[in-house]
């Protein structure tokens, strides 16, 4: 293991043996995942500097070895995981702040806004729009 890329081990290990060869669709489950209070992916900045750091490893080995499909690749699969981290955090951001940790919550919405605009926007489009949904609801039920 790489301890560069700790905290995307996983990742890390998926790109390595996508560099080897092929992989095959099982229509089955293969594995579990246990979820718990200390798991790592719960801390959303931990994981995302992981994950950036694992691309930024396998980009520049793409790179060296001239593979630029593979280097654009990587490139354009990045979007996807850093607006699932950016949007995992607004939704710890808001959590925290309903507890009490205004100051807490707001840090979490400013890394997340910085580390993808993409995804903060979509983000905060939704909870508009899932909030303006509740609150026609709840108008037309006092009527």
């Amino acid at each position: 293991m790489d301890p560069t890329v700790e905290g995307a081990d996983d990742l890390d290990l998926v790109y390595k043996l996508a560099e080897r060869g092929r992989f095959a669709y099982l229509d089955e489950v293969t594995s579990a995942y246990r979820l718990h209070d200390h798991n790592a992916s719960r801390d959303t900045r931990r994981m995302a500097s992981a994950l950036d750091r694992a691309i930024d490893a396998h980009l520049q080995r793409a790179l060296d070895a001239g593979d630029t499909e593979a280097a654009a690749d990587l490139t354009v699969g990045r979007r996807a995981p850093r607006r699932f981290y950016s949007q995992t955090a607004l939704r710890n951001a808001a959590a925290t702040a309903r507890s009490g940790h205004i100051g807490r919550g707001a840090s979490l919405v400013w890394w997340a806004v910085r580390f993808s605009p993409a995804g903060a926007a979509t983000a905060m489009a939704q909870a508009t729009r899932l909030r303006t949904k509740n609150q026609k609801r709840k108008r037309k039920n006092t009527n």
